[in-house]
């Protein structure tokens, strides 16, 4: 793949995970405003509405951990392509700096991960309480 095909597409990946880290973002801001419209509700004596703020957190962070895979992808496919081409015109620094790049969104991917799996088991505890009562 040509040098400029191969930075297009990995912008474009870029993009979709921007994308997907929006939506997580705009999901989890609507978690918590159906976190607390519940807890108010509660509080003031009204008729009690469900609670989906588990549904949501889960899905946000699903979609955290789809855009932080796709980060790393695009990060470990910059820095292949940075070592096959790298010239002595390319600064040491750069180099390193790539290099450090992948590991850290390798532990932010294992970091989304772990917290989706975690806000998925705590949906499905939380409906397993709902329909047992």
């Amino acid at each position: 793949m040509p040098q400029k095909e191969l930075d297009l597409s990995l912008i474009y990946e870029e993009r979709t995970g921007d994308f997907l880290f929006l939506l997580g973002t705009i999901l989890a801001i609507i978690s918590n405003f159906q976190a607390e419209q519940s807890l108010l509700t509660e509080a003031l004596k009204f008729k009690p509405i469900e609670e989906n703020s588990a549904m949501t957190t889960a899905a946000a962070s699903w979609l955290f951990f789809l855009a932080s895979i796709l980060f790393t992808h695009v990060s470990i496919m910059r820095l292949a392509n940075l070592e096959s081409a790298s010239t002595l015109k390319t600064s040491l620094s750069f180099i390193k700096g790539t290099k450090l790049v992948v590991p850290g969104n390798l532990l932010k991917t294992a970091g989304f991960g772990i917290a989706a799996i975690a806000y998925q088991l705590k949906l499905i505890h939380y409906h397993l309480l709902k329909t047992a009562f």
